[in-house]
């Protein structure tokens, strides 16, 4: 039921965006985009997650299934293929030709060619759907569940770290793993950064401009920044400062957030469209892709430099920027 709501929230907020005003945008002949939908093969044009291999094959969780991109072709894989479920919301490559999905349905894995599901977490058989997945530094595998909370992997067995304290964080949106290899967990009840083994958490009280955390990322120059439903912000020193972004809540929901090569820290937000930070001001994205972008909801940076971005309705977009 969260993820009904969730996505209708998402579709009534690209309708509303069509009514705000028009702002700044930059030269859209200084960089190239190319956009990918199902009618160049892609699964589904709802990009829920984009992740790349260790041999540099970019993966891509949709509505419709899993998509392995090879920079020239779509390979697809759905239910008919092995996998559990096919609203895909994370994937990890645990090691070379092992692969993990987490999915509305559960976890599935494909190991080497081989599906595998998971389906039995509590000896009951109870239903599950996963909402993100994460590696740390010593290899542990992480899956936030709406229904068993936050859950690790340690030699085959599933861990469970219930929040007792705050039922709303044991719905974990997001994890990342930061250059210092802390691992940092987006809940709906604040920001929890996992140190040594307990967890330390941030909240509004901290300066968050909202509890409800969808995404986190650490720039080049080592700021983290946290994006929320009600705003975006970035961690100094043991407190949050709010970055604003174009117009106001609603449309204030910083969901992705990504840098280029060019150094430019880009938030994929919902109503705001595409937005990027140059270091003293947020501009958007190029207005003749604006529509189409209107709903960024997940990215990633290539080893090439690119980045892609995943849209609510709109496929896959590449981002290279013209470095000349």
């Amino acid at each position: 039921m969260k993820q009904l709501l969730k996505y209708a929230l998402l579709l009534f907020l690209a309708i509303l965006a069509g009514c705000l005003p028009k702002v700044d945008t930059i030269d859209p002949s200084s960089v190239e985009w190319t956009n990918y939908t199902t009618a160049n093969g892609l699964a589904g044009n709802q990009v829920n997650t984009i992740v790349s291999d260790q041999e540099g094959t970019l993966w891509i969780g949709t509505n419709n299934g899993v998509s392995k991109f090879d920079g020239t072709t779509f390979t697809n894989y759905q239910t008919t293929n092995g996998l559990l479920n096919n609203f895909v919301t994370s994937i990890v490559e645990y090691e070379p030709g092992f692969m993990l999905f987490g999915t509305n349905g559960g976890l599935s894995i494909l190991d080497h060619g081989n599906w595998f599901s998971i389906l039995n977490l509590d000896g009951n058989n109870t239903p599950y759907s996963v909402t993100s997945m994460g590696v740390d530094k010593k290899g542990l595998v992480w899956i936030g569940t709406d229904t068993f909370g936050l859950l690790y992997i340690d030699q085959n067995s599933f861990y469970q770290e219930w929040d007792y304290g705050c039922s709303n964080c044991n719905y974990v949106n997001y994890m990342y793993l930061d250059s210092k290899n802390v691992m940092w967990f987006g809940t709906n009840g604040g920001l929890k950064k996992l140190q040594g083994t307990s967890f330390i958490q941030y909240t509004t009280t901290n300066g968050l401009p909202n509890n409800s955390v969808q995404s986190v990322f650490e720039d080049s120059w080592g700021t983290l920044w946290v994006g929320t439903y009600n705003g975006l912000s970035t961690l100094e020193g043991s407190g949050f400062i709010e970055k604003n972004l174009y117009n106001t809540a609603p449309q204030n929901w910083a969901y992705t957030i990504n840098q280029d090569a060019e150094n430019k820290v880009w938030v994929g937000s919902i109503g705001n469209g595409l937005i990027y930070f140059n270091g003293s001001a947020m501009r958007t994205n190029p207005e003749s892709l604006a529509d189409k972008r209107i709903s960024t909801i997940s990215s990633f940076k290539d080893s090439n430099g690119a980045l892609w971005f995943g849209t609510f309705e709109g496929g896959l977009w590449k981002y290279t920027p013209n470095l000349r």
